[in-house]
């Protein structure tokens, strides 16, 4: 009979019983009950030890790129499918992993290439189908049934695929290990094992995983250690945009994102990404403003709406979609301090529309622009789009890639821009007579700018 020990899955460590909380990460409810294994022997042989490369010689690989007929695909991928790559897609479930995998495999078929499908959680009818349903031929995918990685080392090795995808990693099982299915043990051998073979055959390996209540990814956190790329597939609720979003990749730029359409046919690329998270530019609804957000390479316009109301509760109700929390309460407390308006008797509801998540700072004056409007119950002037990060002295600071989010605005049709004054350097050169730039220091100056007498109690 095995022996057991408890192990964390977010930092591996080892207990020899239970714990609620792992006293190494802190994590709550983390430990999960292993097999101990014994009399692993490592053979070392001198003569087959791998020789060393001088790295002016390497070849370099980025031209042997899987490109997809999906320009948004290219994008999150930092330009395509490295061979030799291990990506983990991770998301919840029904919001379309299995349907982007055969996306995925499909546009990879599409120049002739072999695909390996391996489907550890649908059938081959079930699959075939799916595929049906999509469009989507076949030809030149080999599917596979089974859980066990020795077997589908075993099949890989005699198909000699140009691209793996793998359905999904949770139910992947090594036969040499004493472990319940899933658990940590058999997760990090199966993961390992693909990844050896991945980089020894110089074929790219797809990989679907779960997620958690909380959102990460189901099973230790070193499998997103091991492999190459991590993503993330998310949509808003009710919805049928899709977001594939990149938290890590060693090929590409980090915090990139592709956007689908959900419709009977599959994913399909979205065309205007601006334009689906926007109402109308020329509409000018309270507490409503437009900000030019940069994720990863790709600057996106999205709409913050923003909701004050007096609050009859002892604490006024803080609530935010899209925008980290500590953030909104950050930026209130600047406009209190800064320009004396009366938010601490106000609840306070922040949304972004579309289900996107704003995470960088320089949508924080258009924030604060949406809550001074709510407050004012006055409207933003049409056509305007904000762009500045705030100081917590009140000052707006520059952002980067400046010229690029003018370009965004200019092309969707906007004829103000807020920015901060110190991106003078990049905006000198936008000609004036296609948008009207507003430079500000100062988050009072910016308002003044914006509501003019109302700011100062004036009607």
């Amino acid at each position: 009979m095995p022996e057991f020990q408890y192990q964390c899955t977010n930092c591996d460590r080892v207990a020899l019983k239970w714990e609620g909380r792992c006293s190494t990460c802190g994590e709550w409810g983390s430990l999960e009950e292993t097999a101990v294994t014994h009399n692993v022997k490592f053979m070392f042989e001198p003569n087959k030890a791998p020789p060393t490369v001088e790295l002016s010689k390497i070849d370099d690989r980025e031209d042997l790129r899987y490109k997809f007929s999906s320009k948004e695909l290219n994008m999150v991928f930092g330009g395509g499918l490295i061979p030799g790559s291990v990506t983990l897609i991770a998301g919840d479930p029904g919001v379309g992993k299995s349907t982007l995998l055969l996306k995925i495999a499909s546009q990879i078929c599409s120049e002739n290439k072999k695909v390996a499908y391996v489907s550890g959680e649908e059938s081959t009818f079930q699959l075939k189908s799916r595929s049906k349903r999509l469009g989507i031929s076949g030809s030149y995918m080999y599917v596979l049934e089974t859980s066990s990685i020795n077997y589908i080392l075993i099949q890989l090795n005699e198909l000699n695929p140009k691209a793996v995808v793998i359905d999904s990693v949770n139910t992947l099982y090594d036969d040499t290990v004493e472990s319940p299915v899933g658990s940590i043990n058999q997760l990090k051998s199966s993961v390992s094992r693909l990844t050896q073979w991945a980089k020894s055959k110089d074929t790219p390996v797809i990989l679907v995983g779960h997620v958690t209540k909380g959102g990460d990814i189901a099973g230790p956190r070193v499998l997103e250690h091991m492999v190459d790329t991590v993503m993330y597939m998310e949509s808003e609720r009710l919805g049928i945009n899709r977001i594939l979003r990149s938290t890590k990749n060693r090929f590409g730029s980090t915090n990139e994102i592709a956007i689908f359409t959900m419709d009977k046919n599959g994913l399909n690329d979205l065309k205007n990404p601006s334009k689906a998270f926007l109402s109308d530019i020329n509409s000018n609804h309270v507490g409503s403003s437009m900000i030019i957000a940069l994720h990863g390479t790709r600057p996106i316009i999205v709409e913050i709406q923003v909701l004050t109301s007096k609050s009859y509760s002892p604490i006024p109700r803080r609530i935010s979609t899209g925008v980290e929390i500590e953030r909104i309460l950050l930026l209130t407390t600047v406009l209190n301090r800064k320009l004396g308006l009366k938010i601490a008797s106000q609840d306070l509801i922040v949304n972004v529309t579309g289900g996107f998540k704003v995470t960088e700072t320089a949508g924080d004056l258009g924030i604060c622009m949406a809550i001074i409007s709510s407050l004012l119950n006055e409207p933003l002037k049409s056509h305007l789009a904000i762009i500045g990060e705030i100081g917590l002295a009140g000052e707006i600071r520059q952002v980067p890639y400046m010229g690029k989010r003018i370009n965004d605005a200019i092309k969707l049709g906007f004829k103000r821009l807020l920015v901060p004054n110190f991106n003078f350097k990049e905006v000198i050169d936008v000609d004036s007579d296609s948008i009207e730039l507003i430079r500000s220091d100062t988050l009072y100056d910016a308002a003044t700018a914006i509501f003019g007498r109302l700011l100062n109690g004036e009607k």
